[in-house]
């Protein structure tokens, strides 16, 4: 579909797999947008270089691989019913989407990539991204970061497969992952990939193969769950699970419940390490039935004022 400049609007009377549907569809109004005015259904591949391309309340499904490309290319999610299921892979490499992807679910059963601008993918606000394949699903971000191409709620429904980071992944809200498997990639080992966590964490049933695990949040405690975690085949240079309270006024423990650490030969890394921002109240970590028992330092690290009590 071809319009420059203008708004077009998408509306199909009966969508649906066995309704009215594309084959394949490809969106190159690059000085204008394209909105939807009724779900859409694509049994093949769905690119978009639209400078707008709109959901508006509406369901995509994707049958193929879904991409977003071009200098002004951005898929705008702003509305908390706007759902964009693709079973093949997605990939952000357009223009930016500070702002754009606000609400709405992104479930994805393929990979998933953003490349090019450092802001090619930015989910800020209430957008979740889900992964939900069945077996090995990549995450590569070129540009990660706070600033940089980031994730704002992630949860897998990967139950059977594993989510494998080639990059590091910042979620600055919320991550949920319950019994499933996550893990680092060759690539991602090279670069040092972390899953880096700036909000909520609600980790349990967990293997996690050479990935570490990074926390920094204002609030501890009851907030955050990790439970039942066990990591294998960890770098001996990383910190396996990684805690800082940046803010003052915390003073109640955060809890981790039946985690397994891998045990490397140390070189710089350790199990566990927690950091203090600011502030003088205690900031502490209680484990309950942890593996191995009986570590104490260089086993894990204390930053300023912080506690870790390890039986």
């Amino acid at each position: 579909m071809y319009r420059d400049g203008l708004v077009q609007t998408i509306s199909l009377a009966n969508p649906g797999i066995a309704g009215h549907r594309f084959q394949n569809l490809s969106l190159t109004n690059v000085n204008g947008s394209v909105v939807l005015a009724s779900d859409i259904a694509v049994m093949g591949a769905f690119a978009t270089d639209a400078a707008d391309m709109v959901l508006a309340g509406n369901r995509v499904l994707v049958n193929g691989d879904f991409g977003v490309q071009g200098a002004s290319g951005r898929l705008v999610m702003q509305n908390a019913a706007d759902t964009l299921d693709v079973s093949g892979s997605v990939d952000f490499s357009g223009g930016s989407h500070t702002g754009a992807l606000t609400e709405g679910f992104l479930r994805v059963i393929g990979d998933f990539s953003a490349s090019g601008s450092a802001t090619a993918f930015v989910g800020s606000g209430n957008h979740e991204v889900t992964f939900v394949g069945n077996g090995t699903q990549t995450v590569t971000l070129d540009n990660p970061g706070l600033t940089g191409q980031r994730f704002a709620d992630l949860t897998s429904l990967n139950f059977s497969g594993v989510v494998a980071f080639s990059s590091t992944a910042v979620v600055t809200d919320t991550l949920e992952v319950d019994d499933v498997s996550v893990s680092r990639t060759a690539a991602g080992a090279a670069a040092g990939a972390v899953l880096d966590i700036r909000g909520t964490a609600f980790v349990g049933a967990v293997t996690s193969t050479g990935l570490p695990i990074r926390l920094v949040s204002t609030i501890a405690g009851p907030a955050h769950v990790f439970t039942d975690i066990t990591f294998l085949s960890m770098n001996p240079a990383d910190i396996q699970l990684d805690f800082e309270l940046p803010g003052a006024g915390i003073n109640f423990p955060l809890l981790l419940q039946n985690v397994a650490f891998d045990s490397p030969n140390f070189t710089t890394g350790a199990y566990l390490r927690t950091t203090r921002g600011s502030g003088v109240d205690l900031f502490s970590t209680q484990l309950l039935n942890p593996f191995p028992t009986g570590v104490t330092p260089p086993g894990y690290i204390l930053g300023l004022n912080t506690l870790i009590d390890w039986p």
